[in-house]
C-alpha cells in the first residue's frame, strides 16, 4: 500500500491506457466537512452588526475612523471568501482509498521526490 500524493496523482492521470476511477460520492465529500453552520452564523451575525453600525453612526452625522473603513473592507473580503468557500470540506482527516489496476512504476512512485 502507497500513499497517493498530489505528484504521483498527476503521473498517473497522463498515462492514458490507465483507467483511473475515484469513486465518492458527494454524501462521502459532506461528511468530511468540518465547517459548521454555527460558525458561519456567527460570521454573519457579526459582521452585519458591525456593518449596521457603521451606517447608523455616518447617516447620524458622527464621523467614521480609518480603522473602521479598513475593517469593514476586510469584512467585505471575507464575506467573499466565505460565499466562495460555503460548501468547500474543512477538515478533511480520513482517507481514501484508491485502487490502481497496475502497479505503479518507478517514475510514478517517486513523482514529486527531489534526489540530492
Amino acid at each position: 500500500m502507497t500513499i497517493l500524493t498530489f505528484e504521483m496523482l498527476r503521473e498517473l492521470v497522463q498515462d492514458r491506457d490507465l483507467n483511473l476511477r475515484i469513486n465518492i460520492t458527494e454524501d462521502e465529500i459532506k461528511d468530511k466537512s468540518k465547517g459548521d453552520g454555527l460558525s458561519k452564523t456567527i460570521f454573519i451575525f457579526q459582521t452585519s452588526w458591525f456593518i449596521v453600525q457603521c451606517l447608523v453612526r455616518h447617516l447620524q452625522g458622527l464621523g467614521v475612523t480609518q480603522f473602521e473603513l479598513t475593517t469593514g473592507a476586510l469584512a467585505s473580503l471575507n464575506a467573499i471568501t466565505l460565499l466562495l468557500w460555503w460548501k468547500k470540506p474543512l477538515g478533511v482527516r480520513a482517507p481514501m482509498r484508491v485502487l490502481l489496476p497496475r502497479a505503479l512504476t518507478e517514475r510514478e512512485r517517486n513523482a514529486g521526490v527531489s534526489n540530492p
